[in-house]
């Protein structure tokens, strides 16, 4: 027998995970973490506020806010890029909306489901082809007008005039303003806007800004709007889509704008965006807070322990990195 064949092995002991490992072991959903981090915050304020009505009263309300479903009206000229610009800003998963016949008055529906949240897109037919038909569009879109929330109308860049759209709007504003929605007008297919550079670019040139930017100042003067509340987009959708979501944001009650956010396709998400519909999420849990405790509402509000709440809250609600299903 060799010495080798005398030495004795150590058994191998079998490996073990460390308690709590595993891909799925440790994790739960974000709805799982939105129900505790609610949870803490009815605890905060059953300690603070004793009226049991006040308290389901604020939980409702900021439920509420953050399972709001934005209804979105699409309008504007046939071939204005409808379909392209949803595409574009709520993400290339959206299918594309199809093609309604301008004689059509019924707007197509499509809700995009994100978790257990949703948005709800209106695409109406497109006007400009067809005096009877516009009418038709024109009444159908006023009937929508309660139930909507912000509406994009959508005009092309390279146009020459917007005498469809002017007489459409003459017709519409008086029930837009009297309701309060807010409107958005788009410059869509603002690469083609002359000059156009002799090769295709990813930028759109100074001289092609500059136009846009007087494009820009002539709709608003002619639908007699802030300039703000006028944005453009490229044919793709990847230029000028940021500062849309910006400006969609900033005309958007608070209680709307981190679902509107929530959302946005990545492309159109920027550290803008995401501040303004913060600022929004804040504002409406302070509101909601407000609006039942009244002169307690400091005091709340300035709690470090609430503060501490809040921010997990817009944690777990924020879309980083999340997909629709």
């Amino acid at each position: 027998m060799t010495k080798k064949s005398l030495v004795k092995k150590k058994p191998v002991k079998p490996r073990t995970k460390p308690k709590g490992a595993g891909a799925k072991s440790g994790r739960i959903s974000a709805d799982e973490r939105m129900g505790l981090a609610l949870g803490r915050l009815r605890e905060f304020l059953t300690q603070n506020i004793k009226d049991t009505d006040k308290l389901e009263r604020i939980l409702k309300q900021v439920d509420e806010m953050l399972h709001a479903t934005p209804v979105v009206a699409v309008f504007g000229q046939t071939g204005a890029g409808k379909s392209s610009l949803c595409n574009a800003l709520f993400g290339e998963d959206v299918r594309a909306i199809s093609h309604i016949r301008p004689e059509t008055r019924t707007p197509e529906q499509l809700t995009l489901r994100h978790d257990q949240r949703s948005l709800i897109l209106e695409d109406f037919p497109g006007i400009g082809e067809d005096d009877t038909a516009d009418e038709g569009h024109i009444a159908t879109l006023r009937s929508r007008i309660p139930h909507v929330h912000v509406i994009l109308w959508l005009l092309k860049a390279d146009a020459r005039n917007y005498g469809s759209d002017l007489r459409a709007w003459r017709k519409l504003e008086p029930s837009l303003r009297a309701m309060g929605k807010p409107v958005l007008f788009v410059l869509s297919h603002a690469d083609l806007i002359q000059p156009k550079p002799a090769r295709a670019k990813a930028e759109l040139s100074e001289v092609q800004l500059e136009s846009l930017a007087q494009k820009q100042s002539y709709v608003a003067s002619q639908f007699g709007v802030h300039e703000d509340t006028v944005a453009y987009v490229s044919s793709s959708g990847n230029i000028g889509l940021q500062d849309l979501l910006v400006r969609l944001l900033l005309i958007l009650p608070d209680e709307l704008k981190p679902a509107f956010f929530r959302e946005a396709s990545p492309a159109a998400r920027s550290a803008a965006a995401q501040g303004e519909a913060k600022k929004g999420f804040w504002r409406g849990v302070w509101d909601a807070i407000k609006r039942v405790t009244g002169s307690i509402f400091v005091v709340l509000r300035d709690n470090p322990e609430c503060i501490t709440i809040a921010a997990e809250i817009w944690r777990v609600f924020s879309p980083k990195g999340r997909g629709r299903r």
